[in-house]
C-alpha cells in the first residue's frame, strides 16, 4: 500500500460562504490549551516503523474520536512521514519523521492538530508545512537538516502557533510565514537557516514574533 497507516474520520464541514479569511486566524491562548489537554479517544497509532510508503501516517475527519501518533518511526516516504487533512485534530508527538522526499509533517485543508515533541530531519523539502487553511499547534520539536524552510506556513487561511521548537540547520529559512499566512511565533531557538531565521513574507500582516533566539 502506499500509506503506511490510516485514522479517519467523518469530513470536516465547510466554512460558512462569505465568512472573512480572518476567521481562521482567530485561535487565542486558551483554545491551544484546550486543544493540548483535549483527550484523544479515537484510534491509538504506536510503535510503528514505517519506510518509503507515499504517506506514512494519514489522518483525516473531524470527528468526536480523534487519533493519538506516537512513538512512531516513519522515514523515506514521497509526499510526507505523517500528514493531517480534512479537519483532523489528532495529536502527533515523540515521533521520529526523517528523509521524505517532500515534507515530514504536511498540515492542510482545515486540519488542527497539535504537532509537539518530535524529531523532524532530514527532508528534501520542508520539516513541517501548514497549507490550505490548515491550523495546527506546532510545539516542542526538533526540525532541522531539511532542503527547504524548517517551518513553512502557506497561503490565506492558514494560522499556526509556533511555539518552544528547536529549528537547525536547514537550507532556506527556520521559519517561513507567506502568502497571507498567519502566525505566533514563540520562544523558538533557531540556529543556521542560510536565508533568514525568521522570513516573513509581503501580505502577512497577522503575524507575531515574539522572544525567539535566532
Amino acid at each position: 500500500s502506499s500509506r503506511g497507516a490510516a485514522a479517519t474520520g467523518p469530513p470536516a464541514s465547510a466554512p460558512a460562504a462569505g465568512a472573512p479569511a480572518a476567521a481562521a486566524a482567530s485561535v487565542d491562548s486558551r483554545d491551544e490549551t484546550a486543544a493540548e489537554s483535549a483527550p484523544r479517544l479515537g484510534p491509538r497509532v504506536e510503535r510503528n516503523a514505517i519506510t518509503d510508503c507515499r504517506v506514512g501516517i494519514l489522518c483525516t475527519g473531524a470527528g468526536s474520536l480523534q487519533p493519538s501518533v506516537r512513538t512512531n518511526s516513519v522515514t523515506g516516504c514521497a509526499l510526507a512521514c505523517v500528514e493531517l487533512a480534512r479537519g483532523s485534530r489528532a495529536l502527533v508527538e515523540r515521533n521520529d519523521a526523517s528523509s521524505s522526499k517532500m515534507a515530514g509533517v504536511l498540515v492542510r485543508d482545515g486540519a488542527a492538530p497539535v504537532v509537539r515533541h518530535n524529531s523532524v530531519r532530514g527532508c528534501k523539502q520542508a520539516g513541517i508545512e501548514v497549507t490550505d487553511a490548515g491550523r495546527p499547534l506546532v510545539r516542542a520539536n526538533l526540525v532541522e537538516g531539511h532542503g527547504g524552510a524548517g517551518v513553512v506556513l502557506r497561503g490565506d487561511g492558514t494560522w499556526a502557533m509556533v511555539a518552544e521548537n528547536r529549528v537547525a540547520n536547514n537550507r532556506c529559512a527556520g521559519i517561513d510565514v507567506r502568502d497571507a499566512a498567519a502566525a505566533r511565533i514563540v520562544g523558538n531557538d533557531i540556529v543556521e537557516g542560510r536565508v533568514a531565521g525568521i522570513e516573513v513574507g509581503a501580505g502577512c500582516s497577522r503575524v507575531l514574533v515574539l522572544r525567539n533566539t535566532i
